[in-house]
């Protein structure tokens, strides 16, 4: 049976789908996925800040006719195996120059797409012959080879941890060293693929003395990348010393107070907030830089929703943890904030801010007094429960239910004034999602407990004029054992005291 999840369940749960939006995550791209996504950008301002991540072979030393039956014959191979195994025939063939060679890895790239080719790539002997060619540095090749290595580095543990028995950071390390541009790049997006989940890559990396030369690059501005975020905070979850953790997270607290700072680094900062949420000391460190609070309220209030997305995100996360900046955050415009993102055209983050407001009722009840003295914030709540999207229902909610206890009932009478019941029956008609109407009939039967232990009558009295009991009575039937189980209860409990009433 379904339950009424805890506000850190809820969030662990959102979490889970929150990091699949953004490359920052568990679930790792390759380049050629990513150079799909770039295509898919409408705003040409996008593709001048970002590469597309397919390299442009150049075949004009190569016959035309060679071209021409070499893919007539790569063509006619049926699996992967046997493509693999026809061009790395090609490659460790002497007879053929680097413009061939070149041409034949970029064949090779084209064989590891799927999941399970990258894992038969990595486990053959091609993978030696592959990282012998990186060794020899030749500009020629490397962008295809940093490339495949780029695209096999998103395959799963296991493969990764292949990929470091045969000392690719280091290799890879000394190519960022000494080269720049699409090689760098690929070499980067590998290493952030290996130190997303491997602890020991990014161990690796702070004993090579990568830590201190990503912040020396990182200070410069006009070097640094979103890559060297992402890896900066791959590497503070393996940091022990404060001097250095302080250091990472100032680089990243100054990266979000520079508001003209390329919005590919401003939302790799803010989701790595996401990232290392399970070390709430490193969350607890970065939210008290000076000015954070500030620049997440900020960027909560952009009309960008690929940064408010990750922003509000961040300030779930915070407030969850700990209750003890949510005054501060409602002092310098939270409410002003979640009060316009309730009413996103984004699904998402219409729901974040539910849950944000939920969250914060749920910290410190002495808060909900705070949300009422918003001007018309509490009122715009109310559309949450008949929203198109469940998510977001579920949450607004959350959020009614959080100010249903007894002990709220100033509030409860405050709502029920403003006429919350109608729009709770054009609700509860509609609703289809039997842990939503679990949610409200739960609300309903808060309100009617407050109200008992007063010995006023004016909710009882509401429930009789809008027939409520009639709609509550509808689902005690419910095929949902706890659906009917708790319309039941309702009607047990007080169609006697509507007996009594009347």
């Amino acid at each position: 049976m379904e339950k009424i999840l805890l506000t850190s369940e809820r969030l662990d749960k959102r979490n889970l789908s929150y990091l699949k939006s953004y490359d920052f995550s568990k679930n790792k791209n390759t380049q050629e996925q990513y150079a799909v996504d770039l295509r898919k950008k409408i705003r040409k301002t996008f593709f001048s800040k970002n590469r597309l991540l397919n390299c442009k072979i150049s075949i004009s030393e190569i016959s035309p006719d060679f071209t021409q039956a070499l893919n007539c014959k790569y063509n006619s191979c049926v699996s992967y195996q046997e493509k693999l195994s026809f061009l790395f025939q090609m490659i460790i063939d002497p007879n053929y120059h680097l413009p061939y060679k070149n041409y034949f890895f970029s064949l090779v790239s084209r064989c590891l797409k799927k999941k399970e080719e990258i894992q038969f790539f990595i486990r053959s002997s091609y993978l030696k012959v592959l990282i012998a060619y990186l060794n020899t540095e030749n500009s020629l090749l490397l962008p295809q080879t940093t490339l495949i290595i780029a695209n096999i580095s998103s395959a799963d543990r296991i493969s990764c941890d292949i990929l470091l028995d045969n000392d690719i950071l280091r290799i890879l390390l000394l190519l960022i060293e000494n080269n720049i541009g699409v090689v760098q790049d690929n070499c980067l997006w590998a290493i952030k693929n290996l130190c997303l989940d491997l602890s020991r890559a990014q161990t690796t990396l702070i004993n090579c003395g990568f830590f201190e030369k990503i912040t020396c690059i990182i200070k410069n501005i006009d070097n640094s990348k979103p890559k060297y975020y992402e890896i900066l905070y791959c590497m503070i979850k393996k940091l022990k010393d404060l001097q250095k953790i302080d250091q990472a997270l100032e680089l990243i607290s100054q990266a979000l107070s520079d508001r003209n700072r390329e919005s590919d680094i401003i939302r790799v900062c803010l989701w790595g907030i996401s990232y290392i949420k399970n070390k709430s000391l490193l969350i607890e460190r970065l939210i008290n830089f000076k000015f954070m609070k500030e620049n997440l309220i900020y960027y909560i209030n952009s009309e960008d929703v690929n940064i408010v997305f990750p922003a509000i995100n961040a300030v779930e996360i915070i407030v969850d943890i700990s209750g003890n900046h949510i005054q501060e955050l409602i002092n310098i415009g939270l409410l002003n904030a979640l009060h316009k993102q309730i009413n996103s055209k984004k699904k998402s983050i219409r729901e974040d801010a539910f849950f944000i407001l939920s969250s914060i009722v749920a910290q410190d009840q002495t808060k909900i007094r705070e949300i009422f003295k918003h001007q018309n914030l509490v009122e715009n709540t109310f559309n949450g429960i008949i929203d198109s999207c469940a998510k977001v229902r579920s949450e607004a909610w959350h959020f009614f239910y959080m100010i249903s206890n007894p002990n709220c009932k100033d509030f409860i009478y405050a709502i029920l004034q403003m006429n919350f019941f109608n729009i709770v029956l054009e609700s509860l008609s509609m609703e289809s999602e039997n842990v939503i109407i679990k949610l409200a009939l739960t609300f309903l039967e808060n309100c009617l407990l407050a109200e008992a232990l007063t010995g006023l009558k004016y909710i009882l009295q509401l429930f009789m004029d809008l027939r409520i009991f009639e709609y509550i009575s509808n689902f005690k039937d419910s095929e949902n054992d706890e659906v009917a189980e708790t319309a039941l209860r309702i009607l047990d409990t007080f169609y006697d005291f509507q007996s009594d009433f009347y």
